[in-house]
């Protein structure tokens, strides 16, 4: 249960919130950690789609918000202006280092079954 703290508190969440409905909520952020929407953005920067990584970071935000998730608010933002920018370096950047946290979050949950 702790390692479920951390997640949460990694997440940007209200512990007290969630607290009703952890394990439903757990399984929701692991799907959506474990989900093909990362990759897919990773591959439209790759590809250097800028408007296929400016809709698809607007989604991940919005799947964000409804799940609570604040962690990747900043990463998502700047990663859209640097889309907007066509700045590819940066996106780059961007995208490890919402791997990283993503990675972070993914091993502090398999540590908590």
């Amino acid at each position: 249960m702790e390692n479920y703290q951390k997640v949460i508190m990694l997440l940007g969440c209200d512990y007290e919130a969630v607290k009703p409905d952890e394990h439903q909520y757990m399984q929701a952020v692991q799907l959506f950690l474990a989900g093909q929407d990362f990759m897919r953005l990773g591959h439209c920067i790759q590809g250097r789609q800028w408007h296929l990584v400016m809709s698809n970071s607007a989604k991940l935000k919005q799947h964000c918000a409804e799940l609570g998730i604040t962690c990747f608010d900043t990463y998502l933002i700047a990663l859209r202006d640097a889309a907007r920018h066509q700045n590819h370096n940066e996106a780059l950047q961007i995208m490890s280092r919402i791997t990283v946290k993503r990675v972070q979050l993914r091993n502090l949950l398999s540590e908590g079954k």
